[in-house]
């Protein structure tokens, strides 16, 4: 067993500890907090996971309900939301306040106990499966508290609205009169809600950031949440709306090919949009194909005082060669609800396996969670303390040598078998003192940057298979590039900003055996003298999907400062 250090999120705190695997919490006077175990590497398939838990009073919290629930378990399906459904068990503590629960896949998870009497510990944790067995230690159970509000859905809709809590077995139903809700018993802790209503044409909609404190005398109100029903909206009833073309002739993003269900960056300035006729964060906003196709989209960034925005619109097909086809975006509407979407512009449906924007800011460097995963499965845990938000599409990452962004445990979209593509924009002037990765799924494949300033993607089928940028590439000149590699089963293909730069035979399946992390800016083995020093932004997989070489270029087209593909005509 490697010893290696952890870092463990107590509250506010982070303790680090040398250990195996995931530590025993409690030991470090943790015990009134909710706690967060993070970081992790690779090993057994399944963990035994053991704890204690008494009263403030130091007595046994015997007989209280322990259950372990995936992190984006759903009480409706029976199982967790992301591809692979981990574990889902229930037990009850002994006369002493012990549980013990074997056969747990790694994963992240939370752990919820409650008793009978109106107290819990919300207890969030990665079990990596570095270790045989994880004990918690004991911790203290604290009052629980409720969170209120109420679900208005649109109008001319009858049905059942029900309110469901990430991560735990919670599943209320409104009132069909006044939309109220009350989910009773919750533990202290931040937990995201989802709102689902019983006609499908009504969209769900998911209430995140949602804190629960002990020491609260009140409920945590969210208000009033409004559902919209996208299919069913008439934009005709839009007061605004603009035509804009998209030109893949040699004028524009000079793709020959079409291609399909691929997410088309729009920005918007001054120059283009007057932002005071939308309302904040463009949740008006909406966009149609030329026969009236809504189209979903994702809004990346919305600044009405700079007056600049970021959205990602899903095509069906972008036809290649031509500068007739359009988009029209719509807005002005009053009223009108937010229904962007990033799970169904990067949908693991079109082949995406994570998709990172880098957007987000912290104050800290632990922050678990704060790397949105655009697919909706991997959100990524924060390591960076470089203050650096410099990106190519809104915001982006700086890593300063040591800083990194990992999933800890990836699920398994993230995991291909034959075939997979990768891309990250990427600015930087220097590596590590061997090199410097830029992705990695443990260490089974891997993107990176040599000292040399070229470009290699690897992966392991038995032993290391590589393609590197040949030479005369310099992609450490300080300016961004956008870097791709593929893996078709056949061969393996390396494109810089857009064009074809390195291609090697290559076969057999990807092999897994390593570590389970998914790792932006380091080596995912962690092996020393991988750091990436420099900026990242948008970095993207896509898992059993060989991206075609105008994929990729259309890719570069549509997202590189100065971009041509999308037109504003007059």
């Amino acid at each position: 067993m490697k010893l290696r250090v952890v870092a463990i999120r107590v509250g506010k705190r982070i303790i680090y500890v040398l250990a195996g695997g995931l530590a025993v919490l409690a030991a470090m006077q943790c015990s009134n907090r909710p706690t967060e175990v993070a970081d992790g590497g690779g090993g057994s398939e399944a963990v035994a996971l053991i704890g204690s838990f008494e009263y403030p009073d130091h007595t046994p919290a015997a007989m209280a309900r322990v259950r372990l629930r995936p992190k984006l378990f759903l009480s409706d399906t029976g199982r967790a939301a992301s591809p692979e459904a981990g574990t889902v068990i229930d037990a009850v503590t002994d006369a002493s306040g012990n549980f013990r629960m074997d056969s747990v896949k790694r994963g992240e998870y939370f752990l919820e106990i409650n008793d009978s009497s109106s107290r819990g510990l919300l207890v969030p944790c990665v079990l990596t499966g570095d270790t045989s067995e994880v004990k918690l230690g004991k911790a203290a159970l604290q009052p629980t508290g409720s969170v209120i509000g109420s679900i208005v859905p649109p109008e001319g809709f009858a049905g059942r609205t029900y309110v469901q809590v990430y991560g735990l077995e919670r599943q209320v139903k409104a009132d069909s009169a006044t939309g109220r809700f009350s989910v009773e018993g919750m533990p202290e802790g931040t937990y995201t809600l989802r709102a689902v209503y019983s006609a499908a044409a009504v969209d769900p909609r998911e209430i995140d950031s949602v804190a629960v404190a002990a020491d609260s005398p009140d409920p945590t109100d969210i208000g009033a949440v409004r559902l919209a029903s996208f299919e069913n909206e008439n934009y005709s009833a839009w007061p605004q709306s603009r035509r804009l073309y998209l030109n893949t002739t040699a004028a524009g993003a000079n793709v020959a090919g079409n291609v399909d269900d691929f997410p088309v960056l729009v920005r918007l300035t001054r120059a283009e949009f007057d932002f005071s006729q939308s309302r904040g964060r463009g949740r008006d906003i909406r966009f149609a194909d030329a026969k009236g196709k809504r189209l979903r989209y994702e809004v990346e960034r919305w600044d009405s005082t700079a007056a600049l925005a970021e959205i990602w619109v899903r095509l069906d097909r972008v036809a290649g060669n031509s500068n007739t086809q359009y988009i029209t975006m719509h807005w002005g509407l009053a009223g009108a609800e937010d229904v962007t979407d990033s799970r169904q512009v990067f949908s693991a449906e079109a082949g995406f396996a994570g998709a990172w924007h880098l957007n987000e800011d912290a104050p800290d460097t632990v922050t678990a969670d704060l790397y949105k995963d655009a697919v909706g499965y991997d959100p990524a845990a924060d390591r960076v303390a470089s203050a650096d938000r410099s990106g190519v599409i809104a915001n982006g990452a700086s890593f300063a040598g040591s800083d990194y962004v990992t999933v800890p445990v990836a699920n398994p979209l993230l995991q291909p078998n034959a075939k997979v593509s990768v891309s990250a924009w990427i600015r930087a002037s220097r590596t590590g003192s061997i090199a410097g990765n830029i992705l990695s799924m443990g260490d089974s494949y891997n993107l990176r940057l040599n000292p040399n300033g070229s470009g290699r993607f690897s992966f392991f089928n038995g032993e290391a298979v590589g393609v590197e940028t040949p030479k005369g590439v310099n992609l450490l000149d300080s300016a961004w590039h956008q870097l791709a590699a593929t893996y078709d089963g056949t061969s393996m293909a390396l494109y810089v900003d857009g064009k074809p730069s390195a291609r090697a035979a290559a076969k057999g399946p990807i092999d897994y055996r390593f570590w389970p992390s998914f790792v932006m800016g380091r080596h995912g083995n962690r092996k020393p003298g991988y750091d990436f020093i420099g900026n990242l932004d948008q970095i993207e997989v896509s898992g059993e999907t060989a991206r075609s070489a105008d994929w990729i270029k259309l890719a570069y087209e549509s997202q590189r400062p100065g971009a041509r593909l999308v037109e504003f005509r007059p």
